[in-house]
């Protein structure tokens, strides 16, 4: 039989602020049992905003105005006619407050500034300047609802080295620059990742690797191993953002210089929107092991 899956919790809410994306809802993800394939239908409560694909994937850019809680309810039928309704409560709210909580001052150590105030609905002002990142940053903790927020104040926001994530959730990062300032120790490494982590959103970021300088012996070196690789798929080094997890979305975000840009390995709910993805040595964007991922609006 098909039925909701206990294991696997839902946000108490689908809140989105105007003129955002909201996480993508992926029905599929919330079911457990069943004969595939599964067929889709809405069965009420959908925003006119609100877009569901044929495979049930729902997604959408909020609109412009606040709108009140909205049950709406997608029907996941399987091949022999059972069914089960998954029920996603959206809500669409004003542009949240950005009042800082504390504004950090450019640091080698972010974490240790941040430190035990990593909580749900603290906003973290960062400043022009240069922070260090390059560990592991686990349980950086917001929820879905209500997120932790680190904003810079643009570009001159600079977050070098491996900026990584582990086991978080709930954190929006905005109007920033993530970037390396040396080569990576394995090209599998992105400047920006998110490891088994859910809801992490990055808005209105640049996102760009190391860039090599490459000799004409280089050059001739790549031409007489491979004559269909090019040099400037060497010249850029490591990846882009890496991301294993559930509901995470990219939005208004520069991504280029590195040798991979977007990829996604065993997640569920992934949301690339008004972005663009350039100036890449290989892969712009590579999707494994992973549902429910929508692309719109993207350039590269």
């Amino acid at each position: 039989t098909i039925s909701l899956n206990p294991a696997v919790i839902m946000p108490t809410v689908f809140r989105v602020e105007v003129n955002r994306p909201i996480a993508v809802m992926d029905p599929a993800y919330y079911v457990t049992g069943g004969a595939k394939p599964f067929t889709y239908s809405v069965v009420s409560g959908k925003p006119s905003w609100v877009t569901v694909e044929d495979f049930g994937t729902a997604w959408g850019i909020a609109p412009a105005t606040a709108q009140t809680l909205s049950n709406m309810t997608i029907r996941v039928t399987d091949a022999r006619g059972q069914f089960v309704d998954v029920v996603f409560p959206i809500e669409v709210i004003a542009t949240r407050s950005r009042t800082p909580y504390a504004t950090i001052a450019p640091t080698l150590d972010l974490k240790t500034a941040i430190g035990a105030n990593k909580l749900a609905g603290r906003v973290f002002q960062l400043q022009a300047g240069t922070y260090a990142m390059g560990n592991w940053y686990q349980f950086f903790q917001g929820t879905p609802e209500n997120p932790m927020i680190i904003r810079g104040v643009g570009p001159t926001t600079i977050m070098s080295g491996q900026s990584a994530f582990n086991g978080s959730g709930g954190v929006l990062f905005e109007n920033m620059r993530f970037t390396r300032l040396t080569a990576p120790a394995k090209e599998s490494d992105a400047t920006l990742t998110f490891r088994n982590s859910f809801d992490m959103t990055i808005y209105d970021c640049e996102i760009e690797g190391f860039q090599k300088t490459l000799t004409q012996g280089d050059i001739d070196a790549v031409a007489a191993t491979n004559p269909y690789q090019t040099a400037d798929m060497f010249v850029y080094s490591g990846g882009g953002i890496r991301v294993s997890g559930v509901r995470c979305t990219m939005d208004k975000c520069t991504v280029s210089k590195v040798r991979e840009g977007v990829t996604a390995n065993i997640g569920a709910g992934l949301c690339i929107a008004r972005s663009v993805v350039s100036d890449i040595g290989d892969d712009g964007i590579n999707i494994a092991q992973s549902e429910g991922v929508v692309i719109v609006n993207c350039r590269a």
